[in-house]
């Protein structure tokens, strides 16, 4: 992954099993854990993208309304909360909008370290 081999770099994504192939290089651990309607609303606000066709867009808002119930080895609830708890540096877990943007307020006075 010659991305993660940058001094400096942001993954963002859904898949347990990306962050696992990049955790020996992780500084910060940060898991965006929002309730599931507010990221249905989120993918609704955005519709449909990429050429994506309505039945697709319909099988999205499901799989983003069962993932606390969903039962598997990367992209559920309950593999997040295992890799996230697993964790041993530093890590965060805002579950808001409110505390997302005084995470990022924190960063910017920091000047973006």
């Amino acid at each position: 992954m010659e991305a993660a081999a940058a001094e400096r770099w942001i993954m963002e994504g859904v898949y347990g099993q990306l962050v696992n192939m990049v955790l020996f290089r992780v500084t910060v651990l940060i898991w965006l854990d929002l309730p599931e309607e507010e990221c249905i609303a989120n993918a609704q606000r955005r519709g449909i993208q990429g050429g994506g066709s309505e039945t697709r867009f319909q099988d999205l808002l499901k799989w983003i309304a069962e993932y606390r119930a969903r039962k598997n080895n990367w992209n559920s609830f309950e593999a997040h909360a295992k890799l996230f708890d697993a964790y041993p540096g530093p890590k965060l877990r805002p579950r808001n909008r409110p505390e997302i943007a005084t995470y990022l307020d924190a960063v910017s006075a920091q000047g973006g370290n």
